[in-house]
């Protein structure tokens, strides 16, 4: 088993280094609080500018996808839609995290089934400056559309703006700039919220309330910073009798594990690591099994994305109480429509808004499904 628990671990690595860089931030580089809420205030700008689709009949999940030939994500009428001879570059994510990976999968079978041509690009790192070059490679190109993932959210808007110009469209997931011609947007403080109570909610139901949490947030880029926040306002909130040792700044499986080995060396008093994705939650949860946590009834651990590899976890039924999925395969999926959707009929007048959704999946629930 371990040797299995091993492989996924080396697997997780090398996706998360290719993604994030071999630097490792601070255990405890603080969040830029006060930027993130405004960050957040100008989200909830967009969102009231846009025009916002109702989705929330469709069934978002990757099974729903895969086992129908006639499948769509319910954001525009396809109804003749065609994307023969239209070139899309996408780049969503610096590489191949798991989450990017579920993203670009939804993607590609979209045009597969559509016809169009699908070119992914990779950044090197998290930095803007790879992200920016990548985002030249696209204008320069011979694209009709792009998929991306905004990192800045303010040195992206020329270059966005040369394709919309262009009556090209730009679609982003997650991430946002002001020109996008739509965007699958993502609450991050909500979602940061959800991962909050799921773990406040374990700590009220089996520890009483109490329990000793680390926090591990992407505490760099704003985006990620109001999802670390999220979590930490609803621990406080709903565990207040629970005490917060340190809110860690991690970007990969590595990260996670030599983070939470550190801590674990540090104190055994520990009940609860909750991070925010499950690219980092891989690490920690290795850092426990051999730290001799495995099996513990007051140990639990959380993450977010509902990656395939956190599944074959979680669903073991040891200390990985569950994850929180945000249908990255459908936002994938429903990307390419709402592109060749809008190379086909034109620019909208107003920014398409597809909202996100999140939906957290107790372990009992995985190994129910999964096993």
């Amino acid at each position: 088993m371990k040797k299995i628990f091993a492989l996924i671990l080396a697997l997780a690595m090398v996706f998360s280094l290719a993604a994030c860089g071999t630097s490792s931030a601070p255990a405890e580089e603080s969040a830029d609080s006060t930027q993130a809420a405004d960050k957040r205030e100008e989200l909830k700008e967009a969102q009231s500018q846009g025009e916002k689709i109702d989705v929330s009949d469709v069934d978002k999940s990757s099974e729903a996808a895969e086992s129908s030939e006639d499948y769509t994500a319910g954001v525009v009428d396809t109804a003749g839609l065609d994307g023969s001879g239209i070139k899309i570059a996408f780049n969503v994510g610096v590489a191949a995290s798991p989450w990017c990976l579920a993203v670009r999968n939804g993607a590609q079978a979209a045009c597969d089934k559509y016809g169009a041509e699908m070119t992914v690009f990779e950044a090197k790192s998290q930095d803007i400056n790879d992200e920016i070059a990548v985002i030249e490679n696209v204008v320069n190109g011979d694209f009709d559309a792009f998929i991306c993932l905004p990192a800045d959210g303010i040195a992206e808007v020329p270059y966005v703006q040369q394709m919309i110009d262009q009556g090209k469209p730009v679609i982003g997931i997650n991430g946002y700039t002001e020109n996008l011609s739509g965007w699958f947007e993502l609450d991050q403080y909500e979602y940061g919220c959800q991962l909050g109570k799921a773990a406040a909610d374990w700590i009220n139901e089996n520890l009483d309330g109490v329990a000793n949490v680390v926090l591990m947030s992407e505490d760099k880029l704003e985006l990620s910073i109001l999802r670390g926040n999220g979590m930490e306002d609803t621990i406080k909130e709903l565990c207040p009798n629970s005490t917060i040792i340190t809110r860690a700044a991690c970007f990969s499986t590595e990260d996670g594990y030599d983070t939470a080995e550190t801590l674990l060396t540090q104190r055994d008093d520990i009940n609860v690591f909750l991070c925010c994705n499950d690219t980092i939650a891989l690490g920690v949860y290795q850092a426990l099994v051999n730290g001799g946590y495995s099996g513990r009834e007051d140990v639990a651990l959380f993450g977010g994305d509902f990656t395939d590899e956190a599944i074959e976890i979680i669903k073991t039924g040891d200390v990985f109480r569950g994850s929180v999925d945000i249908m990255p395969y459908w936002s994938g999926f429903g990307a390419i429509e709402l592109a060749l959707y809008q190379v086909q009929n034109g620019l909208p007048e107003k920014q398409i808004i597809v909202p996100g959704e999140f939906d957290f999946t107790p372990q009992e629930e995985v190994m129910a499904k999964y096993n």
